[in-house]
């Protein structure tokens, strides 16, 4: 289940194209199996996470998201939570602390991650 952020088309390929492609172009076997390990690999990262706090679950789920999207996140507060494993209020305490000492800021539909170096300590 996904829920697209802007307008979006999504197509499907019938099994006997996907399969006739892997025939003829070699890449796109080895391209298709490098997303697979990724993704794989960003799973098995979620599993070890669910272990972690609260506080390093969103700080991990922001480092992420700032490889994406740059410094400043167009998520909400609740959206982060979803993300990271977290209750909403959870996420706002923590976002609020982190506020408070000039990491991020934030507003409607937006986080700005000012110090990206302290948020990174919390995951040593």
């Amino acid at each position: 289940t996904a829920v697209a952020g802007v307008d979006s088309t999504s197509i499907e390929i019938p099994e006997s194209v996907f399969l006739d492609l892997f025939g003829r172009f070699p890449s796109v076997v080895t391209g298709v199996c490098g997303l697979c390990s990724q993704r794989l690999n960003a799973m098995q990262d979620l599993s070890c996470s669910s272990q972690e706090t609260a506080e390093k679950r969103i700080v991990r789920t922001i480092m992420q998201l700032v490889k994406t999207h740059g410094p400043i996140l167009p998520y909400t507060k609740r959206e982060i939570g979803e993300l990271s494993g977290t209750t909403v209020e959870t996420t706002i305490r923590t976002l609020s602390v982190f506020q408070k000492k000039k990491w991020v800021s934030s507003s409607r539909g937006e986080i700005q991650i000012k110090d990206q170096a302290k948020l990174s300590s919390l995951l040593c």
